[in-house]
């Protein structure tokens, strides 16, 4: 599976190379991202580490709903890329002929002509853009991700050391941000139960865990999950319905999963409720294991952080080849940063406990057999 910077020149020659090479889609994700590499450039970083494909997602959600935000009233003009690529010009120019002959046809022909100008002075400037374009192209993004991520149950092997883990007695608990299925796919190759809750919670809005088996929570989604059509019944507020697929890469319904880099706490569909079960499952785990999580995710530290208050006995387990060696002050607000400066000091031991925090500098299938299976979550 790619990885986030791959993720999004993969995103962009699939863009490219579809049924969308040459519409204005094309041109706005292009666009993009030469504007967030720029922008990088210009700040002194590298432009060719690539780009997270989440912020470009976010940049482009912002866009779709520039016209909305608080910050609108203070900006004095847009890039004018992003309101031209906003509109269709060439559909606009070619209408203008018709619509000017049909104007003067008319005996009031004055009205007519000038709305048909004005159609035109907005189609060439922009003005009259409504964010539709960075919107539909938000909802390709989000379709094409599906075929990102999909997986085949061979290439999940890796992950078997792990998911074995699940067979004891007891089971194991997973939390992933992850919306692949290879969890699934590698349980179901070994003969282990895997459950993700969702069939129960969308029947009565509650989560069953079995006891044994993995309990797999997919707190920002799953490709299989997909959003249905709202639906609205005599006394009950209107509410959009969530489904589950056996063939996502055959829906044309959007994937029910939490994108990009702003918004993470979504109010829709089970994600806040699903928090908040980590949150009752972890408070009964000694013992934390962290695997290829870059803590960027604030409400997914805070849950960290309030287990590691509440217990001086826990501990946590980072599973991460590239865990930096030192951090600077440049880093100080990276939360990896807080976790080795407060978990992991040689003074620890001074003050009456061990440390709470080791490092793996592994990958996750060399680590995954040396992973005590008992009280972990």
């Amino acid at each position: 599976m790619p990885t986030t910077f791959e993720m999004t020149r993969q995103l962009v020659e699939r863009v490219n190379s579809g049924k969308y090479s040459g519409h204005p889609i094309s041109a706005a994700l292009h666009f993009v991202c030469g504007a967030l590499l720029a922008h990088d450039a210009a700040d002194g970083a590298n432009p060719f580490t690539g780009l997270d494909v989440e912020r470009v997602f976010a940049a482009v959600e912002l866009l779709a709903e520039r016209g909305k935000l608080e910050v609108t009233p203070f900006v004095a003009s847009w890039h004018r890329s992003v309101d031209a690529l906003d509109t269709r010009p060439a559909a606009a120019t070619g209408a203008f002929n018709r619509h000017f002959r049909q104007a003067l046809a008319q005996p009031d022909s004055m009205h007519g002509v000038e709305s048909a100008i004005v159609d035109l002075i907005d189609a060439r400037t922009g003005s009259g853009a409504t964010g539709e374009t960075y919107r539909e192209l938000a909802a390709v993004m989000l379709r094409e991700l599906r075929a990102l991520v999909a997986t085949v149950p061979e290439a999940s092997h890796y992950l078997e050391p792990l998911v074995r883990r699940g067979g004891v007695t007891g089971g194991l608990t997973i939390a992933t941000l992850n919306y692949d299925l290879t969890i699934e796919q590698a349980a179901s190759r070994l003969g282990v139960d895997c459950a993700t809750g969702i069939e129960n919670w969308l029947r009565v809005g509650r989560w069953d865990w079995p006891k044994d088996g993995i309990r797999l929570l997919k707190l920002h989604g799953s490709i299989n999950w997909v959003w249905d059509r709202p639906i609205n019944e005599d006394g009950h507020l209107p509410r959009r319905l969530m489904r589950v697929v056996a063939d996502p890469q055959a829906e044309r319904e959007a994937p029910a999963i939490v994108f990009g880099q702003r918004g993470k706490l979504r109010t829709e569909g089970p994600f806040l409720s699903l928090l908040a079960e980590l949150d009752s499952l972890m408070a009964k785990a000694g013992r934390l294991v962290i695997v290829g999580y870059s803590f960027r995710d604030e409400h997914i530290n805070e849950l960290i952080q309030r287990w590691t208050l509440e217990d001086l006995e826990r501990k946590i387990v980072v599973i991460d080849p590239g865990w930096p060696e030192r951090f600077d002050y440049a880093m100080r607000d990276d939360f990896r940063m807080k976790l080795s400066h407060h978990l992991l000091p040689s003074g620890l031991v001074e003050h009456g406990f061990e440390p709470r925090l080791e490092i793996w500098r592994e990958t996750c299938s060399a680590a995954a057999h040396n992973l005590v299976p008992a009280r972990t979550t």
